[in-house]
């Protein structure tokens, strides 16, 4: 893979998995300002639309879902570094001169903690696929690509088979 078809791998997974941070705090902000509205927040998402989709086994689930418990607990803190980072830099730019370097750094930071999230939800990924049969590898990545808006097509970034 070249590095310029790397660069444009590494754009898209950032802009999934900013997409994923901000479909999580809109889920949050919802359950904190609906209180009747938990139970059903609850159910939704503590049963895995994957797990349906996938056909997974009960022993699969037995595998993936510890997995998944801690993969969501790690993404979790670093999406929450991420949004103190945010904060500070919008905070920034409101003043009337803004500090550039400042800037610059909360930018770097902000960038080094999407690249945690990105490696771990690639090493999360890929420890996942072993689970799967070929056939729920296929839907699985079908979905993620679904997801993306790709229309399940393989991403090539131009390099094509």
């Amino acid at each position: 893979m070249t590095r310029k078809a790397f660069s444009g791998f590494l754009l898209i997974c950032s802009l999934l998995f900013n997409l994923v941070i901000i479909g999580m705090w809109l889920a949050h902000a919802v359950q904190n300002r609906l209180p009747d509205k938990i139970v059903l927040f609850h159910s939704l998402f503590n049963s895995c639309p994957l797990q349906k989709t996938l056909q997974l086994t009960a022993n699969q689930w037995d595998s993936v879902k510890p997995r998944l418990d801690v993969f969501h607990s790690s993404a979790l803190q670093i999406c929450g570094r991420v949004q103190i980072k945010r904060a500070a830099l919008v905070n920034e730019l409101e003043k009337p001169h803004p500090d550039t370097a400042v800037l610059k750094n909360l930018g770097l930071e902000i960038l080094a903690e999407q690249q945690k999230l990105q490696e771990l939800s690639i090493k999360h990924l890929l420890e996942e696929k072993k689970t799967l049969s070929p056939e729920q590898r296929n839907r699985f990545f079908a979905e993620i690509r679904k997801n993306m808006g790709c229309n399940s097509r393989p991403v090539t970034f131009g390099l094509e088979k």
